[in-house]
């Protein structure tokens, strides 16, 4: 192949590296959390153990870590609590916290959002995340933690109280199933087990 035509040909390929589309950035409106512990890591992912199978999430400079030391967040046999964005098959991490504080290893995912806190309205939580306003319910037992998991409050109105609008938080929810009035689905609500003010 003459020089010129091979010079061509590298350049091509090196525009087209350049020119990779960049991976879509996660849906923060629709996470998903396992409390797990840490089987295998690299510098592009992490293994975790649930309690009965493993699964695998991605992670990059974009993952925040939340630990007083991050790197043992990653340590292989440490307890975390993962947040990650899934689509199309491959788990996204977006926050991995460490010693997230006792409790059982998950069996399966539980739902998780994360954005910033707009308004408290008749124990509706309003929360801007992916160019969206989501409403969440309060509970009596809906909790408050600081960054690191420290109880800070439960209920709305204490946590109204301490919890400033424009924090950025990450919420932890579960649903409840709707109620069917003469054949009408009237839907089911979003109710708040956690929030935690991350700044």
């Amino acid at each position: 192949m003459p020089f010129a035509a091979f010079a061509s040909a590298v350049l091509l390929a090196i525009v087209s590296l350049a020119q990779a589309p960049a991976p879509a950035a996660p849906d923060l409106r629709n996470l998903r959390w396992v409390r797990a512990s840490v089987s295998a890591s690299s510098t592009e992912s992490v293994t975790l153990r649930l309690r009965d199978r493993e699964i695998t999430v991605l992670r990059d400079a974009t993952t925040e870590i939340v630990a007083l030391d991050p790197a043992t967040a990653t340590v292989v046999g440490a307890i975390v609590e993962a947040h990650y964005a899934e689509r199309k098959n491959v788990r996204r991490a977006v926050l991995l916290i460490a010693d997230p504080g006792p409790g059982e290893l998950s069996k399966r995912p539980k739902t998780s959002l994360r954005g910033t806190m707009l308004r408290v309205k008749r124990s509706t939580l309003s929360v801007r995340t992916g160019g969206k306003t989501r409403g969440l319910s309060f509970e009596n037992k809906s909790r408050l933690v600081d960054r690191h998991g420290l109880l800070l409050a439960t209920g709305s109105g204490a946590i109204t109280r301490i919890l400033p609008p424009d924090a950025d938080v990450l919420v932890k929810y579960e649903t409840s199933s709707g109620f069917i009035v003469e054949g009408v689905d009237l839907g089911g609500s979003d109710n708040i087990v956690e929030i935690r003010r991350l700044k």
